[in-house]
């Protein structure tokens, strides 16, 4: 049986989703199925706690308290029934009988100011005096605050009504995983005050996030033969505590694995105070990650209770720094200015965050820039040298690559680094910003590099929209030689909805530094791509033809974008005569008529641009990128175009109509799309638009290395696209073969397209389970490629709707039935085992190999087997 496990109270037969048979043929599959799909049950939880505990704390701001008094209270209230609930605490533990009214009850402290206070003293007295400070004192609260705070603590479930465990009385803190907590904080400044929380660029850390970069990061401690009994961990960022909360958690299993035995309350005591450390500007974030390590180290003590023990260091300007300006107008540094303690530098063997990675605008940005670089100073002469400090630069105004050098000064020599960053670094396509990015690979060796750009938009990181990286590194200069491991987890809809991702090791990707500067755009294509069109584009490289900018130097040619409305100061002159191009007016047209246009409406503008920019005949090519619309226009006259378009005049150039259909007919081409898609810091990435560097980037084969009867060819393909007669796939290959492309790149970069574009429909696509045709395509095509190498046979396993993986099994002679014999439970078990992308097993006594792959299209395409037969045959796995 299977059952649904969530916050629904439903006796057990309701909660039953299947029941599965033994002897049914989809039973070995189980829980294979159930692996990828989401559990409801914790996201439940996470929006029930936030939800209760928000309305605590706005219940009590309500009543005119503070935030941070508002905070206090009601994590006091979290605290006595996170007591509860562990049964750390009982009735009779009560610190005092109170009297008018009576309190036998935990709970009944929180009946009146009196019981409040008892309650609040006991806690002083028996953690320590700076766990959650109250500015007021208790009995001045208004007595409404009362009602707001008992619920918080009743644990009454018994009693319970209703289908679902909507209220306070409903969550058990004896299960709930503490590192919730801290994420709860986090999340809530965005509806305590949203203004602040975007200039802070705050984004809670999910918890698995934070566990993976924590995992990885001890892993590589014990590697380097650090010990972790002596391991010192900062959070420069530390937000709600989460990353802090699970070293702790990491660390008191190190001692467990090392003694033999949990750790006690004093060793569990010990680890916080001398092992752990984190600052931040917000004195809210320093109250919660506080309350979450006082909970963490209570769910992690197995020692018989002794309430004199359990007292707590303070941990405020011990453990946890306060990094926010003193004065009201002093500029906001935190951690990047010299507010952190000077005492900190070389000392921590481990720095891991999740720090702002929002531009700051104005002056102030330059301003944290400015600072950042100061301070940081001498670390870039130290690692790079002097000739590259005088042009280094923090581009965006962003303060995530600050974090990262400033952490480089925190960590001891060869201490690990482990941040969570915007995805900007991987892909930015302009010099500085790859500029930003090889100082920084430079500077400290990276070792693990994981892409989160396509699973934007998914659970896996709620309310962040942008691209997230995770960044492990070790604190020395990169070697020469130096590589490291890359990943992009794909989308997959099951996994993702539960906030899940695959790390699949069969698509860690080895980057050599030195073939990264030769080559910035090489970590786009391998998210995008897969190494064949990495492959394509060196040999379009290799044939030399000039780039659009270069092209466009030769002719005396520029792109521009056309004007901007926004501001509204100045006269749009002769530009009032011209017909308009709207951007938001679909153009289903590719050869603009410029009478069906409307007129130019505006009065001013704000940048009207040089006149000549807009004069035909014009190749116009949209910013935005859409599915399966008109993304470039050619217009024979001049027309008025806006920013939201780029635009090359071919005025007075010899035969400019013809020249400027040819480059549409070019840019129309899936080759065309394919380039950018490998090769663009933004589309594919962030925003799905084009910056104008993606186009001037393009190789362009010159029209005037054109023969005669390519002309014609220009000519006759341009009136079939103009009229929607054009074929992509004809386009595709009549381009690829004007490149010196062949058939089989042709094949590549329809596949890549076809799964690899950002739009909804291909993610789908791509995620998808292949139909039986494809599978045996797949298979034709393997057996096909390891021709050369052996005489194999190929049989595909029964296809399936509910086993997540489709196999097949190659050998030089295959019995009937092979899918189905007794060495099939053997490489199920190993698909149960690594939840992997691929599995190959190679039974030796028969000469079979088996080949288990995702059942989802990504992995069944032509291209996919190709690389699957050449890594076959390169680790000699083929059947001798």
């Amino acid at each position: 049986m299977v059952y649904g496990v969530g916050l629904e109270r439903k006796p057990l037969t309701e909660a039953q989703i299947e029941a599965i048979a033994a002897h049914d043929v989809d039973a070995s599959a189980t829980f294979r199925r159930l692996g990828e799909t989401a559990p409801p049950a914790e996201t439940q939880i996470f929006e029930l706690l936030f939800d209760h505990l928000t309305r605590a704390i706005s219940g009590l701001t309500a009543e005119g308290l503070e935030r941070d008094d508002a905070i206090a209270l009601a994590g006091r209230a979290l605290f006595v029934r996170f007591l509860l609930d562990r049964q750390i605490i009982q009735d009779a533990d009560l610190p005092q009988q109170i009297e008018d009214p009576p309190a036998t009850t935990w709970e009944g402290l929180f009946d009146s100011l009196h019981g409040l206070k008892a309650a609040c003293d006991w806690l002083d007295e028996t953690f320590n005096g700076d766990f959650l400070p109250i500015s007021l004192p208790i009995d001045t609260l208004p007595a409404a605050c009362l009602s707001v705070m008992r619920p918080v603590v009743l644990i009454h479930r018994a009693g319970l009504q209703g289908d679902l465990f909507t209220g306070w009385d409903g969550l058990d803190f004896a299960v709930i995983p503490i590192g919730v907590i801290g994420q709860v904080y986090e999340n809530q400044l965005h509806d305590w005050e949203p203004e602040q929380a975007k200039e802070d660029s705050v984004h809670y850390t999910p918890r698995r996030i934070a566990e993976y970069l924590v995992r990885e990061s001890f892993t590589r401690l014990e590697t380097l033969n650090v010990h972790l009994s002596g391991v010192r961990v900062l959070d420069p960022a530390v937000g709600g505590g989460v990353f802090l909360t699970t070293a702790f958690r990491q660390l008191a299993a190190a001692h467990h694995a090392q003694t033999g035995r949990p750790p006690d309350t004093q060793t569990l005591r010990r680890i916080i105070d001398t092992q752990l450390c984190g600052y931040d500007l917000q004195p809210e974030a320093i109250s919660f990650a506080s309350l979450s390590l006082y909970l963490t180290a209570l769910e992690l003590d197995e020692s018989s209770v002794d309430f004199g023990g359990l007292k707590f260091n303070h941990l405020r300007d011990r453990v946890l720094f306060c990094v926010a300006p003193k004065e009201e107008n002093e500029l906001v540094c935190g951690s990047l200015g010299p507010a952190a303690p000077a005492e900190h530098l070389g000392q921590f063997d481990l720095v891991i965050a999740n720090p702002p990675w929002t531009s700051v605008p104005g002056a102030a940005g330059k301003a944290i820039m400015n600072v950042a670089r100061d301070i940081t100073r001498e670390t870039v002469v130290e690692r790079l040298g002097e000739a590259r400090e005088r042009d280094f630069d923090f581009p965006d105004k962003a303060p995530d690559l600050p974090f990262v050098w400033r952490a480089m000064q925190w960590a001891k020599p060869n201490g690990v680094l482990a941040f969570a960053v915007h995805g900007r670094l991987l892909f930015k396509s302009t010099p500085k910003g790859q500029r930003a990015r090889q100082d920084l690979f430079d500077a400290i060796s990276v070792w693990g590099v994981l892409n989160g750009a396509d699973l934007r938009f998914t659970p896996v990181w709620p309310e962040v929209t942008a691209p997230f990286c995770l960044l492990l590194a070790d604190n020395t200069p990169a070697p020469p030689d130096h590589a490291f491991h890359f990943a992009s987890p794909y989308y997959e809809p099951g996994l993702n909805a539960g906030g899940q991702l695959r790390i699949d090791p069969d698509a860690v990707e080895s980057v050599e530094l030195a073939r990264l500067r030769e080559r910035p755009m090489l970590l786009k294509a391998m998210f995008r791509g897969t190494a064949l069109d990495v492959r394509l584009i060196e040999r379009l490289d290799q044939h030399g033809w000039p780039s659009l900018a270069e092209w466009m130097d030769a002719h005396d040619l520029q792109l521009r974008q056309g004007f901007q409305v926004r501001g509204d100061r100045n006269d749009p002159g002769s530009l009032r005569r011209l017909p308009l191009l709207e951007p938001k007016r679909p153009l289903p047209m590719l050869e603009v008529d410029p009478t069906t246009l409307p007129t130019f409406p505006h009065a001013t503008l704000h940048r009207p641009r040089d006149r000549v920019i807009y004069d035909g005949p014009l190749l116009l090519v949209r910013e935005a990128v859409r599915k399966d619309s008109r993304r470039i226009h050619v217009c024979a006259e001049s027309v008025a175009f806006s920013e939201s378009f780029y635009g090359l005049s071919f005025s007075g150039v010899d035969d400019g109509l013809r020249v400027a259909r040819y480059l549409a007919l070019v840019m129309h081409s899936p080759l065309f799309a394919w380039y950018t898609l490998m090769t663009s810091g933004k589309f594919g990435v962030e925003r799905e638009a084009w910056l104008k560097t993606d186009l001037e980037r393009f190789p362009v084969v010159p029209f005037a290395s054109l023969v005669p009867a390519q002309r014609a060819e220009v000519d006759a393909f341009f009136a079939r696209l103009a009229a929607d007669e054009l074929p992509s796939a004809e386009l595709l290959a009549w381009t690829c073969a004007l490149y010196g492309l062949g058939r089989r790149a042709a094949e590549v970069i329809a596949e890549t397209l076809q799964a690899g574009l950002p739009f909804p429909e291909n993610k789908a696509w791509a995620a998808g389970r292949p139909a039986q045709p494809m599978v045996d395509s797949f298979a034709a095509r393997l057996v096909q490629r390891l021709k050369p190498f052996a005489d194999l046979e190929i049989q595909v396993g029964p296809r399936s709707d509910t086993d997540p993986y489709q196999t097949l099994v190659v050998g030089r002679r295959v019995p009937d039935d092979a899918v189905n014999d007794a060495a099939a439970q053997t490489v199920m078990r190993l698909a149960d085992r690594l939840g992997s992308s691929e599995y190959v097993y190679r039974d030796e006594a028969n000469g079979l190999i088996w080949l288990g792959r995702l059942a989802q299209r990504r992995y069944w395409t032509l291209s996919r087997a190709r690389l699957t037969a050449a890594r076959l045959a390169n680790e000699r796995m083929f059947v001798q």
